[in-house]
């Protein structure tokens, strides 16, 4: 018999909120995850010749490292986990037709495009999509070593978030063609960026980007200072003891440093003093964050 917490619906109902769209209800199929739980012995996998994990990413310029946020929130899970996986990249005209087939397209109006990255391979051949439906997966199938997934500083980042990349879009948009992007991924960013903006890369950076955009940050970005300071046992949002909405967070400033040093300074100068809270928690999570490359 399954732990009752191991029984989702088959079609369990999951939170996701992107940027540009309110908090929605997404469909997540559990079939295949409960197959795995209800094992009496470690799971086979018939003629699948590996255990390995396939943990699709976009790749940046050349030496490849990973970069994007969400990718990222997925990388650090299974990082934590101690999984075996290795990373297939996935240059921004590639995700379609790579895993049209493997994985069901997000609803209409949920997602930025019917496919997209993270989504991941398990050893059976399932492929999920979407970072916060990997966590939840990945917990069940591989409870140890325990990560608290749902906490309320989760809960209130994931209802916020459209308040910090709806005005960082004025300074992310521009910066990753120019600093990060292969090149088989730049035409394709501006395409799709300017389409779901309704103009262009270009104008976003000259109307928002700049002071602009960090001025309309300092607003979230303390709130979340006053969120982590919150627990004096830090640096943690649970003091010491890492949960997934410390690598959710994480994530985000990850994705900051690597857009660039100049970038994550003048973040970090709009915490209201006290931007450090942010570095020591990326500290914290480091033994999990080295693992970029491969």
């Amino acid at each position: 018999m399954l732990p009752t917490q191991f029984q989702p619906q088959l079609n369990h109902q999951m939170t996701y909120l992107s940027p540009s769209h309110p908090i929605r209800k997404l469909s997540v199929p559990f079939a295949r995850i409960l197959s795995y739980l209800q094992h009496k012995g470690p799971p086979t996998f018939g003629s699948m010749a590996s255990d390995e994990i396939i943990l699709f990413d976009i790749p940046s310029k050349a030496p490849v490292e990973s970069w994007s946020l969400n990718p990222w929130k997925t990388r650090l899970l299974l990082n934590y986990k101690g999984l075996q996986y290795r990373t297939e990249w996935l240059n921004y005209p590639q995700v379609k037709p790579r895993l049209e087939g493997h994985v069901a397209p997000h609803a209409p109006g949920t997602h930025i495009a019917p496919y997209t990255i993270p989504t991941i391979r398990l050893p059976d051949d399932t492929y999920i999509a979407d970072s916060r439906a990997i966590a939840d997966a990945i917990s069940a199938l591989h409870p140890s070593p325990p990560l608290q997934i749902d906490s309320p500083q989760l809960e209130w980042l994931m209802a916020n978030y459209g308040r910090l990349m709806t005005p960082f879009r004025g300074v992310y948009l521009p910066l990753v063609p120019r600093r990060l992007l292969a090149d088989e991924s730049v035409a394709y960013w501006y395409e799709s960026k300017a389409r779901i903006a309704g103009k262009s890369v270009a104008d976003i950076e000259r109307d928002e980007g700049g002071d602009v955009a960090f001025a309309a940050l300092e607003p979230f970005m303390k709130e979340v200072t006053a969120m982590l300071k919150e627990n004096p046992a830090g640096p943690l949002f649970g003091g010491e003891q890492v949960g997934y909405v410390d690598f959710f967070w994480a994530a985000f400033l990850l994705f900051v440093r690597r857009i660039g040093e100049d970038v994550w300074e003048k973040l970090l100068a709009r915490c209201g003093g006290d931007g450090r809270v942010h570095a020591e928690l990326l500290e914290a999570v480091k033994p999990w964050s080295e693992r970029s490359t491969y």
